[in-house]
């Protein structure tokens, strides 16, 4: 596809918006000739957006300390969620809006935590936790060992500069704590996983003074408790006419916490999902104001979704006490400026299928653009329920402030979240026909686990790709490792059998995925392809490249610069510079292939923009690129 083509595409859905924003305002006159007022629109518009500034503000204070499960913070947060569920008129789901559970928690003791380094008798330095340094994993431990940049024969702690390297050492015996180079991204949940040594992240400043002292002993103390904590997902309703079904919207509230002086504030993940559901709520309970919704509408607040989704797991098998079917609309990470695309991810059930399906129908007419639905799996409380959806503004491209210090108000679009919860609590109180969803839940699923379908997502070896498709793969060699197909058309039907919805043709293919593994003769980096083909006379599917060319980093109608590799054009992802991209075109199809390098960023600190093209000069698989566009898009001489 061309810089040219894809100007003029983003100059057409400019204006598609433009006149889709005129229509609104001629319905706004027109409202206003029947004698109803703009102006109060506007002032709830106004109200709106202040509750949410207020609410992002508390939930991501110093007061809530990142809101860890099991400390003061979470606590003031959880009140805090209580008390607007109050305030918004939404009933408590149990005797108070509080669901509690036990469970065992791991927390650490920060004023025992100890790192050193010692010259015999004599402390050569020492390191303060949250302000040089964080954990990854830990257990309860003292250890007392030689450090090295790599492994010896012999018990020892290690250095290393990239987390790749450090996980190369995780099986090795001797390597008994790894200190890890790193920025301030902190995991949340579980310290300690079986088989893996300690390790601490050390940031560059600390990195740099131990690199100093290496040969030297190294000292670690830390204690961690484990016991039973009894914790709280905070519950609100709105009851229904029928209580044997319940829709769930839902949103986890916790994050990682805080260390020594530093917060990690978690506005992105997830105070914006905690905003959008208390809004949302808001617009639902001020709809039926003095009537009932058909079925139980269930607002949760979840705990602990950073530590395996305690919290909601634990509501769902109460869910399972109390009605009969339920479906989840999960809110999680939205509303990051950057980046506005919205990813509607659907569980594998049928009835996920069609929620998502419809949902993602309606906010495409309200002008909530674009939209991408994905096949993925996306880690959230959504998961703890058999029937449900998530909806977030991220992917894996667009997700590298999530659990650091850069997560913070002031990259949450608050117009965005007002807008999201406008169409959301229309769609759920108007247009969504929750009845056919109930219907297609069977009852017989209730208390027993039950065996997702897998839609489309296979795998193939060379050889059963060409038999699967009539075809010759000419141009692949010892470096192909595997063959996935992530995505096809047409769009999934509720009652088709998984063997209707396998893809028989190439045509059938709208991602393809290539992994190619240097260890199998391949001279360079591990590289996966990902090729996306869009036919053009669909609506949806150029909504959707929409949405996934910027995901990629090529946003607001322009590619970047291109580089020459072998006579053909090259686009480097801004922001994401392992992503390298070229786009194709026949009568019916685009298709856009981008290559991912993985250790392009080991060649050195800070690579320059002409070291990337160097590298990209030397590893890129072109032969497997003419290939895939010969393949997919069937060019002739």
């Amino acid at each position: 596809m061309s810089g040219k083509f894809y100007r003029y595409f983003y100059i057409i859905f400019i204006c598609f918006l433009a006149m889709t924003g005129c229509a609104k305002k001629q319905d706004v006159a027109l409202q206003s000739q029947d004698g109803e007022e703009p102006k109060s629109q506007l002032s709830e518009t106004a109200e709106s957006q202040d509750s949410t500034e207020e609410d992002l503000a508390f939930l991501t204070s110093d007061e809530c300390n990142g809101r860890k499960p099991g400390t003061p913070g979470n606590e003031k947060a959880a009140a805090y969620i209580a008390e607007r569920f109050e305030e918004i008129g939404l009933q408590p789901f149990l005797k108070d809006y509080r669901h509690s559970y036990t469970k065992e928690t791991e927390s650490l003791d920060e004023d025992t935590i100890s790192l050193k380094i010692l010259d015999g008798d004599r402390v050569l330095d020492t390191f303060e936790f949250g302000k040089d340094f964080i954990e990854i994993f830990l257990e309860d431990t003292a250890l007392t060992l030689p450090f090295y940049l790599e492994p010896k024969d012999k018990e020892c702690a290690v250095l290393v500069d990239d987390a790749a390297i450090a996980q190369e050492y995780w099986n090795n015996p001797y390597v008994k704590l790894l200190l890890v180079k790193g920025n301030d991204s902190r995991r949340g949940g579980f310290f300690y996983k079986e088989g893996i040594p300690p390790q601490l992240r050390v940031y560059p400043e600390t990195y740099d003074r131990l690199i100093e002292h290496v040969g030297k002993e190294i000292v670690l103390s830390c204690d961690i408790e484990a016991e039973e904590k009894t914790q709280d997902n905070i519950v609100g309703i709105i009851q229904g006419e029928d209580h044997s079904n319940a829709l769930i919207i839902s949103a986890h509230y916790d994050h990682v916490g805080s260390a020594g002086d530093r917060i990690w504030r978690g506005a992105l993940d997830n105070a914006s999902g905690v905003c959008l559901l208390l809004e949302t709520a808001k617009v639902i309970q001020d709809y039926y104001e003095g009537s009932q919704p058909a079925y139980d509408i269930i607002f949760c607040a979840f705990n602990s979704e950073e530590n395996k989704m305690i919290g909601s797991k634990c509501f769902a098998e109460l869910m399972q006490e109390k009605y009969q079917k339920f479906f989840n609309i999960n809110l999680d990470c939205i509303g990051n400026k950057d980046y506005t695309s919205l990813f509607v991810y659907s569980n594998e059930s049928d009835a996920s299928h069609l929620l998502s399906n419809d949902l993602i129908d309606h906010l495409l007419s309200t002008g909530i653009v674009p939209i991408m639905k994905s096949q993925g799996i996306y880690n959230s409380d959504q998961e703890s329920f058999e029937n449900g959806i998530a909806l977030t503004t991220i992917n894996n491209t667009q997700s590298s402030n999530i659990h650091t210090l850069e997560d913070v108000p002031d990259n949450i679009d608050t117009d965005y979240l007002g807008t999201l919860a406008e169409a959301l609590g229309n769609y759920i109180t108007k247009e969504m026909n929750a009845e056919e969803f109930f219907a297609h839940i069977p009852l017989e699923n209730k208390n027993k686990e039950t065996e997702m379908r897998s839609y489309g997502r296979q795998s193939f070896s060379k050889e059963e790709f060409e038999e699967t498709f009539d075809c010759k793969l000419d141009f692949a060699n010892e470096a192909l490792s595997n063959i996935l197909i992530w995505d096809y058309r047409p769009v999934i039907k509720v009652n088709d059998s998984p063997d209707e919805m396998k893809v028989k043709t190439l045509q059938d293919i709208r991602h393809l995925v290539i992994e190619l593994d240097y260890d199998k003769n391949w001279e360079g980096p591990e590289v996966r392809l990902d090729c996306i083909t869009y036919k053009k006379d669909d609506p949806y599917e150029m909504e959707i490249m929409q949405a996934e060319l910027a995901g990629g980093g090529y946003r607001e109608g322009d590619l970047p610069d291109p580089i020459t590799i072998e006579d053909a054009s090259y686009y480097i992802s801004e922001g994401n510079e392992n992503m390298i991209s070229s786009f194709h075109e026949n009568d019916e199809y685009f298709l856009w292939i981008s290559a991912r390098i993985i250790d392009l960023f080991k060649m050195e600190e800070e690579p320059t923009h002409e070291k990337v093209v160097e590298r990209y000069q030397e590893r890129l698989p072109v032969d497997y690129i003419e290939g895939v566009t010969e393949l997919l898009l069937r060019h002739e001489d």
